[in-house]
């Protein structure tokens, strides 16, 4: 099945929030607030091509591996719009293991649905140490007043500190959709769930993105799966799928894209196929600090190679780099 958004997954993500250390709050209400993931904490970090030339000239692979993590961090700054409000106040209420912000109206934000209001709580975990559990919930007014459909569902497990742990988040549009709230910001967005552990090295993030099918398609919706590791010497890996691609003739092509790169920038891709007519074909594709190619072995275009016949074994050409 093919997926029209394989690097353009919608700002979706967005939904990767925070509710930053700002406000007026105790140390305790931050020990609440810490459970809620920072963008900082889910953004992929390579670096960035500094100059025009470098960007003409940027390898394939590299050029797509900046793509993707764009699109990937992107997810973790559109939805801070719909809590800033949030990180402005206090909670408005508290329990010993509970605390609430909101509601507020989206008015206060810069995001759609006016006449809907936001809320955020954040509550500990009685039966496991250590743990919160998170939800953002919408009201469309006039409607019940128990009526809150869950957006954003999450738990986080703290360890060394409290903003080192494990966690995992839900974001699903379907009861939003259900009652008239507008999601179009969010594309064909149907759910996103992102997995992370900032615990211990490497740090991991795992986003899996599934989408509605198009109007009146007779398909099912498109699913993405990104894998993000980063060790603590900033090092960094890269995995993620391209679905649907034509690579050579008219055969639609599924890929899976595997890209390592070191601190400098220098760093090396393969590309295999993973279904239709060139299945288990492989390109292996490398390129310096200012991510220009310095070896490129693509079978299915050999017009792209690098140099003009690349041995098998590239040596020198690629940096060693090891998986974090």
């Amino acid at each position: 099945m093919r997926s029209e958004h394989v690097l353009l997954l919608v700002p979706v993500a967005a939904l990767v929030f925070l509710l930053g250390a700002c406000g007026d709050y105790s140390n305790e209400d931050l020990e609440f607030m810490n459970a809620v993931p920072q963008s900082s904490d889910l953004h992929a970090d390579i670096p960035a091509v500094t100059s025009a030339v470098e960007l003409a000239d940027e390898a394939e692979l590299a050029k797509q591996t900046h793509t993707v993590t764009t699109t990937f961090n992107g997810m973790a700054d559109t939805l801070v719009t719909l809590v800033d409000t949030v990180r402005s106040y206090p909670p408005t209420s508290r329990t010993p293991d509970s605390r609430t912000w909101g509601p507020f109206g989206f008015d206060k934000t810069k995001l759609k649905n006016l006449d809907w209001q936001l809320r955020v709580i954040v509550s500990r975990d009685a039966t496991v140490a250590d743990r919160f559990d998170y939800e953002i919930d919408v009201h469309k007014d006039g409607n019940a007043d128990t009526d809150w459909p869950t957006l954003v569902s999450g738990s986080f497990d703290a360890g060394h500190t409290a903003r080192r742990g494990v966690g995992q988040l839900l974001l699903d549009t379907a009861k939003g959709r259900a009652e008239g709230l507008d999601v179009s910001d969010f594309g064909a967005l149907d759910n996103l769930t992102i997995k992370y552990d900032t615990l211990d090295d490497p740090l991991t993030i795992d986003m899996t993105i599934n989408d509605l099918p198009a109007a009146g398609s007779p398909d099912p919706g498109s699913m993405v799966v990104y894998s993000y590791s980063q060790a603590a010497t900033g090092q960094g890996e890269m995995i993620f799928d391209l679905i649907g691609n034509l690579i050579a003739g008219p055969a639609i092509e599924d890929l899976r894209v595997t890209s390592q790169w070191l601190t400098t920038g220098a760093g090396r891709a393969t590309v295999k196929v993973l279904s239709g007519d060139g299945v288990g074909a492989t390109q292996t594709e490398c390129w310096n600090a200012s991510f220009v190619a310095t070896y490129n072995n693509k079978p299915w275009s050999a017009g792209e190679d690098v140099p003009a016949s690349p041995p098998a074994d590239p040596g020198d050409l690629c940096p060693a780099i090891s998986t974090p």
